[in-house]
């Protein structure tokens, strides 16, 4: 009777549904936030996050949520970044437009105010 029952299983067939696609920005588009990082003096976090769909640099006071964009760029993401041992300044490169012609920026974390 078992053997029965059992070859009566085997003979219904199995229909599984294919799980939904992820989407396509989930896996490639940009994160909220990335490339989270302390300062040197331990009291600042830094991170990257976009302002109007372009990736600048945020800094926040660990223990506060005055989270603030301290790069203003327009155009292209900042992707790459590191703090200055003073903990006061960030360094990030850019190019112009694409042309690979890298420059490194320095942007004060207080101020905003950036030198190239």
């Amino acid at each position: 009777m078992q053997a029965l029952a059992f070859a009566a299983l085997a003979a219904v067939p199995v229909l599984a549904e294919l799980p939904p696609l992820i989407p396509r920005k989930v896996l490639f588009g940009n994160p909220e936030k990335a490339n989270v990082q302390i300062s040197p003096d331990g009291k600042m976090l830094s991170y990257l996050a976009p302002v109007d769909g372009v990736r600048n640099i945020w800094v926040r006071t660990i223990g506060k949520n005055d989270d603030r964009a301290v790069t203003s760029e327009k155009k292209r993401d900042i992707s790459i970044y590191f703090w200055r041992g003073d903990s006061l300044h960030v360094f990030h490169v850019q190019d112009t437009g694409g042309d690979e012609n890298f420059h490194l920026h320095m942007t004060d974390v207080k101020t905003g105010t950036q030198k190239t």
